[in-house]
């Protein structure tokens, strides 16, 4: 599990470093505040990572990439 004030996933230096963070400890939750990522470049990061599910706060300021549902949706739902 790994929580990352990511500030934009946007930049290519964000982006591979997730990548290289998740190949070396096979996370299988990951939270990211402020991606500013709506929910259809989320489910790409999530093809890309190997996840089977990914959502996006209605606020797009907390974003997760999970392997269980029920983590998703309690993240997700967490006052803002």
């Amino acid at each position: 599990m790994i929580f990352w004030n990511i500030r934009s996933i946007n930049t290519q230096k964000s982006f591979e470093r997730l990548l290289d963070l998740n190949k070396r400890h096979h996370y299988s939750f990951i939270a990211l505040m402020e991606p500013f990522q709506n929910s259809s470049e989320l489910e790409h990061l999530k093809r890309k990572l190997g996840f089977d599910k990914a959502g996006v706060n209605q606020n797009g300021n907390r974003g997760a990439l999970s392997k269980v549902e029920d983590d998703l949706k309690k993240f997700l739902r967490l006052e803002e």
